[in-house]
């Protein structure tokens, strides 16, 4: 049975990011996606116009799911950038070719330099929406005072990139938690003054 036309699109759009993330921009042919969505080659051209559509789309994609990651409405600091940690590991979890993305060069190699500055662009967010969450819970006066605020920024984003790149997870049981929970637990002690709850 024939799938219908967005389904097939998203399909040959999820596997495009992952072989450039995982193969690079020389395994980006047609015929590799059309291998891994059970297609021909030619059928992938009924979907897209051309190699560069397939990019586009891949790009906006990547966009849109890592735009969905930003809490809003959340007033506590802390808990907004608690729920943006959380939701963003596992966002990166569901999608381990958009953390390799984010750490490579494989979609400028495929792509050019004009598609690497929007992914750089989604990068810049993430850190100012980090970064802003963090000084805002100093000037509440919720933050530690001993933790400085670039440093704290850097050690959510590398906590993020670590965990992007775990592949089992902690099975959840009454004592243990998933390893992001677990991760945050520790960040969180770091970061608030206990004193001032």
């Amino acid at each position: 049975m024939r799938k219908p036309t967005e389904v097939r699109k998203r399909e040959i759009i999820d596997v495009a990011i992952n072989i450039i993330a995982f193969e690079g921009a020389r395994a980006f042919t047609a015929k590799n996606i059309a291998t891994a969505v059970g297609m021909t080659s030619g059928g992938i051209f009924r979907h897209f116009e051309s190699m560069e559509a397939i990019v586009e789309d891949a790009i906006e994609r990547i966009e849109e799911i890592l735009s969905s990651d930003f809490p809003s409405g959340v007033e506590d600091p802390i808990k907004r950038l608690r729920d943006f940690f959380l939701q963003r590991t596992r966002t990166i979890l569901a999608h381990p070719g958009i953390s390799r993305l984010l750490l490579s060069d494989h979609l400028e190699q495929a792509a050019g330099i004009e598609a690497a500055k929007r992914l750089s662009k989604i990068k810049i967010r993430s850190r100012k929406f980090i970064h802003e969450c963090i000084r805002e819970a100093e000037q509440r006066g919720s933050l530690d005072s001993v933790v400085d605020v670039e440093a704290a920024t850097s050690i959510v984003i590398g906590a993020i990139l670590s965990l992007s790149h775990t592949r089992t997870q902690v099975a959840c049981t009454s004592n243990s938690h998933k390893p992001s929970e677990d991760v945050w637990a520790l960040i969180e002690r770091m970061l608030e003054n206990v004193r001032s709850s």
